[in-house]
Parts: structure tokens; sequence; C-alpha cells
């Protein structure tokens, strides 16, 4: 199920009116129990709306789409590699070395 309102929105009004934005470790353990619950892909989506209700770090960053910190951080070098190559950039950092190199088409 993408949101469960009924398990959310009592969570995120606790937060607020009881906790204060401050949440308990009993609190952290029910919100992280209905994060396991929620299909990964609406993780980004509920950081959005944590950050715009002023609670940005209730989700850790490498929370992203549920996958680890180091898929995401390779995730993100894949996608800036792609991005220098799709932009006709002719000069690029080997990944080993981090050197500058020309290549030539």
């Amino acid at each position: 199920m993408p949101y469960n309102y009924p398990v959310l929105l009592p969570l995120l009004d606790d937060l607020i009116k009881v906790h204060k934005f401050k949440p308990t470790i009993k609190w952290r353990q029910s919100f992280e129990n209905y994060l396991k619950t929620m299909p990964p892909y609406y993780i980004g989506s509920l950081r959005k709306a944590l950050r715009i209700m002023g609670a940005p770090n209730l989700l850790a960053d490498n929370m992203e789409y549920g996958l680890s910190y180091s898929v995401v951080s390779y995730l993100k070098k894949l996608s800036q590699q792609v991005s220098s190559y799709l932009l006709g950039s002719n000069h690029r950092k080997d990944s080993c070395t981090g050197k500058q190199t020309k290549y030539l088409r």
C-alpha cells in the first residue's frame, strides 16, 4: 500500500502536537515500522513532504529508494558520467585514478 494514511497521519499528528518535532525512541520505532510497509519508491515523496512540514531529518539520506548508501552513491556517480557523456564533454575523469583524460570521437 503506498501511503497507509490511517497509520501515517496519527504518527505525524503525534510528532507535531505531542513531541513538538522531537520524536522519542518509541515514536521513531513506530515510524520505522511504518516505513518498512511502504514501497521504497515513495520515500522521496515522503521526504519532500516532511521537509515542507518542517521535519526534514526524519528520514536518513541513505534511505533513498530503500537502497544502501553505497548503491545510491554508485548510481549518482553513474548518472554524472552518463550526463557528461550525453552532453558531449570530451574531457572526463577516470573513475579509478581521478585523472582527466581526453577522449577522441
